[in-house]
């Protein structure tokens, strides 16, 4: 989902963090054989702090080291001067950076789809300037294959007005949009060419489609609001040219006006989640064929979820005391076992976020 790529940004960061104290010992460790080699006395362990904020004065070290030493110490110097300049630029790699997603119109993204490391999509929609809502007008798609140092901008391939639910892609060539056309309903719309040509796949949903989703070339599921037996899911095996319904006693059973949010789900190889308007989070854990609702921490409506990749789900809450919302207090929690257990990892100013 969108929320794993930030946390492999931290992974990212960590590893190369980890990776620069290993040269740093290993230098403090290349100096201490040197010595023994030359039959040199040492600097007793405990004039090497563990913290970097107290480090042994080189002046003090001067009354210990001979000619030799200090040629070493400088060798040192030099290479934790190097680590230092690394550790920064990795730090500085892992920061936000603007990116032009190059739209054909002046339209705000909605959302962006990071299949890979190097491939992404987007799109985007026309504000209403006195409004600031949503118009439906004027829709906007882009993708990237080089991680963002360009964008090209794709010919939106439907006609207007209707609801572009949800962007799913599987690759920089490979892409669906969910759409509903007001005048013909439900439209799948599949490129594999990076939005040159689209072909419209056959969908059955007969409600408001929410999402749809291929796994990998022959592997899909579609899903939409409540029908008279429930959540309307359906799933492919043959990259969306037939579709099954999936069998409402392996969904649990929606409640009364709850509905889904369109293109709002996360997805972790064969699994995926999705949110609804009664706070509610569904959990499938094979390509969409089984259904769970998973315990929620709070009795109350989340404004956040999110899965990493190691399937950790993430729900944050908003509250306030005050009629019109404002100074609210926010809550975070994850859950490694699919809501089972909850953890409060709430931040300390915990205001909104």
């Amino acid at each position: 989902g969108v929320g794993a790529s930030f946390f492999r940004s931290c992974i990212n960061t960590l590893f190369n963090l980890h990776f620069s104290f290993f040269f740093f010992f290993f230098s403090l460790f290349t100096l201490h054989s040197s010595l023994k080699e030359y039959s040199i006395a040492v600097l007793p362990a405990s004039a090497i702090s563990d913290s970097f904020d107290h480090c042994y004065p080189f002046t003090e070290m001067q009354h210990w080291l001979s000619a030799i030493k200090t040629r070493i110490m400088k060798m040192i110097i030099t290479t934790l001067c190097f680590i230092a300049l690394f550790c920064n630029t990795a730090i500085h790699a892992q920061a936000w950076q603007t990116q032009d997603p190059n739209f054909l119109y002046k339209t705000t993204p909605y959302n962006v789809i990071c299949p890979n490391a190097t491939d992404a999509w987007t799109f985007g929609f026309e504000v209403d300037s006195a409004t600031q809502y949503y118009t439906e007008v004027n829709y906007t798609l882009s993708r990237t294959t080089n991680s963002g140092e360009t964008w090209e901008s794709i010919t939106f391939p439907h006609t207007e007005p209707g609801y572009f639910s949800c962007l799913s892609a599987s690759s920089g060539d490979v892409a669906w949009i969910s759409y509903v056309d007001y005048s013909e309903g439900n439209k799948l719309l599949q490129t594999v060419d990076g939005g040159l040509t689209w072909t419209q796949l056959p969908v059955y949903l007969g409600v408001w489609i929410n999402l749809a989703h291929l796994f990998d070339e022959n592997k899909g599921v579609t899903m939409g609001d409540p029908d008279s037996l429930g959540f309307e899911i359906h799933t492919t095996l043959d990259g969306g040219a037939s579709w099954t319904r999936v069998d409402n006693n392996n969904i649990p059973a929606a409640l009364p006006d709850e509905y889904a949010f369109a293109g709002s789900y996360e997805v972790v190889g064969s699994e995926i989640w999705f949110e609804t308007t009664a706070g509610r989070v569904f959990h499938s854990p094979d390509y969409g064929n089984t259904w769970s609702v998973l315990s929620s921490p709070l009795p109350i409506l989340h404004f956040l979820m999110a899965v990493d990749d190691t399937k950790t789900v993430y729900m944050g809450y908003t509250s306030s005391d005050n009629p019109d919302g404002s100074d609210p207090l926010t809550s975070l929690f994850r859950s490694a076992d699919n809501g089972i257990s909850w953890e409060d990892i709430t931040p300390a100013d915990n205001g909104w976020w």
